[in-house]
């Protein structure tokens, strides 16, 4: 165990009097008074390296915490730990969940590996496998000394298990390749690891509960998909329609400059702009004719079942606004709340042109396709009236 501060102040001033006693009787004071430099210069040269190691572990134990990153996490741990520990070579290796050391994060100083007596790449963490499960079974720093190429020289491994309450996240690997880690240096390793362990659990807490949010939202998404697919079945004439303006409307919308969290909420929208038909009685839904008054009151209800229907749902509220306003229309003659210009949120804007490019140019049962010419000038003309003047002249730019 090292010596604590007044631990070293008794023993040099003790070695000072046994100095002075000697130098009264057998030497020049001059000798006394340089050992007396010296051992004052040693002592206030070790305090201050103590002072910027506990100073580097304050500072470690505040700014990986701060991180949920894993892999930067691992990469400040070896940045910290270089300052504490100063090595040729380390990584840290973390369990896997089959109970295998996976290095993770490394880093390499090492001038010249073809002639150096250390192992190159991840050989060493192979190499010293065993020594791993043992540091981790046991729960405890291994150090490993092992002669170098230089005569009379040695390099050194060790081992620190990352230890988190009752289990081991993975280990610390270091290694010098000439001289030693001093007594001091593994215990600030060993300070570091532990202060570690926390960030490294947080970190992986975290990226797990992410990955397991994605794997919903995909799973959403394919719902979505799902449910839009079963609207076209149930519709052949439309069959194709749904993914059709789902594409064109996120190519309009990024050219129009949206941000990509908006461009979910639109992909979304577009794959359900059509759910509220479900509620729709085919015979009003599939009828090949023009629908008369009545027929037309109830087709335009299927913007408010949409809302109904989704609006309880607080993953998809966020894509409300194209299922439940794409019929709006610039001059407030729309429906189903007759909304004018910017009140009309700005996704149903934009997807409305792309449905009405879509409907026209494919054959319905109640019309012929147009050709794209004709749905261009139409949808020029229909610029301030049904549409966003700015949203058609973005849709002509990506048309041509």
């Amino acid at each position: 165990m090292s010596e604590t501060l007044p631990d070293q102040l008794k023993r040099i001033l003790a070695d000072i009097g046994e100095q002075l006693t000697i130098a009264s009787c057998e030497g020049p004071i001059e000798s006394v008074l340089t050992t007396i430099n010296q051992r004052i210069g040693q002592l206030v040269k070790h305090e201050r390296s103590s002072m910027q190691a506990a100073e580097t572990l304050r500072i470690a134990s505040i700014e990986l915490t701060k991180n949920l990153n894993p892999t930067l996490v691992l990469e400040a741990l070896l940045d910290y730990l270089c300052w504490l520990l100063p090595y040729d070579y380390a990584s840290v290796s973390l369990l896997d969940e089959y109970g295998n050391l996976v290095p993770t994060a490394r880093r390499d100083f090492r001038a010249d590996h073809a002639d150096s007596s250390c192992l190159s790449g991840g050989a060493i963490e192979q190499d010293s496998a065993e020594l791993a499960r043992q540091a981790i079974a046991k729960r405890k720093t291994l150090t490993i000394h092992q002669p170098a190429a230089d005569q009379g020289d040695y390099h050194t491994r060790l081992i620190i298990p990352l230890s988190w309450e009752s289990s081991v996240l993975g280990i610390i690997f270091a290694e010098r390749c000439s001289n030693t880690f001093s007594e001091e240096q593994v215990h600030y390793g060993e300070a570091l690891a532990s202060q570690s362990t926390v960030a490294i659990h947080n970190a992986q807490l975290f990226d797990e509960l992410t990955r397991a949010d994605r794997e919903l939202v995909r799973s959403y998404d394919a719902t979505i998909e799902g449910w839009s697919r079963a609207l076209e079945l149930r519709d052949h004439d439309t069959e194709g329609h749904t993914l059709r303006v789902t594409e064109l409307t996120l190519q309009l919308a990024t050219h129009l400059g949206t941000d990509a969290a908006e461009l979910i909420q639109i992909r979304r929208g577009s794959l359900l702009h059509d759910i509220g038909k479900v509620a729709i009685p085919d015979a009003v839904l599939l009828k090949p004719e023009p629908l008369n008054l009545e027929e037309r009151r109830i087709m335009e209800m299927h913007p408010e079942y949409a809302r109904q229907m989704l609006q309880g749902i607080s993953y998809l509220q966020p894509a409300l606004d194209i299922p439940y306003c794409h019929h709006e229309r610039w001059d407030g003659t729309g429906y189903p709340r007759g909304l004018k210009e910017a009140a009309i949120p700005r996704s149903a804007r934009i997807f409305s042109v792309v449905d009405v490019w879509d409907a026209l140019i494919h054959d319905r049962p109640y019309h012929r396709a147009w050709t794209q010419a004709d749905v261009k000038q139409y949808i020029r003309e229909q610029a301030g009236i049904f549409f966003d003047p700015a949203i058609v002249d973005a849709f002509l730019e990506i048309l041509d």
